[in-house]
C-alpha cells in the first residue's frame, strides 16, 4: 500500500510540467492540504461497491499530502483467491501537492497521465468528476473534481482485475466520491 502511495506521489511530481494549469478544474469545494481519503467513501458505500461488508478499514496518512483508505473484505477462496478483496482510495488536494510542487494540480495530474502513459493503456471515462481516465495496466480510475484528485482501485480477488465488471464498480465508486466534492 505504501509503495502504491509513493508511486502516485512520484508520478504527480513527474507530471509537474505536463499541462500545468492553475485553475481548479471544475466545480467543487476548496480543501486544505490534507483530505482524509476515508471521508470520500463510507463503509456502507464500499459495501455496495464490493458486494460485501468490509471487514477492516485502513487509513494511511503517512504519505504526507497523499492519503489512502483501504477497505478489506473476505478471501474468496472459492474463486482461487489467497488475498482479501480490497477497495483502495488515494487522494490529494491542490493545497497539499503545492507544498511539494506548486505547479501540479489535480487537473494537471490527470491530464499529465494522458501524456506520460503509453497510448492504448488508458481510456477516457465520462460522467466521473470533472475528468477521469481508466488505466488498464493497473486497473484503476484516476479522476479529479475541483481541487481533489482521487485514484480508485478495486481488487475483488486481491489482485489487479481489469474486467468490465470491476471497471464498472470503480466508476460507481468514482461517481460517489465526486458527489461529495
Amino acid at each position: 500500500m505504501r509503495i502504491r502511495t509513493l508511486a502516485m506521489a512520484a508520478t504527480a511530481l513527474m507530471c509537474a510540467g505536463c499541462n500545468s494549469g492553475t485553475g481548479t478544474g471544475g466545480s467543487g469545494a476548496t480543501h486544505g492540504q490534507f483530505l482524509d481519503a476515508c471521508t470520500l467513501l463510507t463503509a456502507t458505500e464500499a459495501e455496495a461497491i464490493m458486494g460485501q461488508p468490509p471487514l477492516t478499514t485502513t487509513r494511511d496518512t503517512s504519505g504526507g499530502y497523499i492519503t489512502s483508505c483501504t477497505y478489506l473484505g473476505k478471501i474468496d477462496s472459492a474463486h482461487g483467491a489467497v488475498i482479501a478483496s480490497r477497495l483502495q482510495i488515494l487522494a490529494f488536494t491542490n493545497a497539499g501537492v503545492h507544498v511539494k510542487n506548486p505547479t501540479v494540480t489535480a487537473q494537471s495530474y490527470v491530464a499529465g497521465l494522458r501524456t506520460t502513459l503509453t497510448a492504448g493503456h488508458w481510456v477516457d471515462v465520462t460522467g466521473v468528476g470533472s475528468d477521469a481516465i481508466y488505466i488498464s495496466t493497473v486497473g484503476k480510475i484516476s479522476m479529479y473534481k475541483g481541487d481533489v484528485e482521487s485514484d480508485i482501485v478495486y481488487m475483488p480477488l486481491g489482485h489487479i482485475d481489469t474486467t468490465a465488471a470491476v471497471k464498472a464498480s470503480e466508476i460507481a465508486a468514482g461517481i460517489k466520491i465526486a458527489e461529495k466534492l
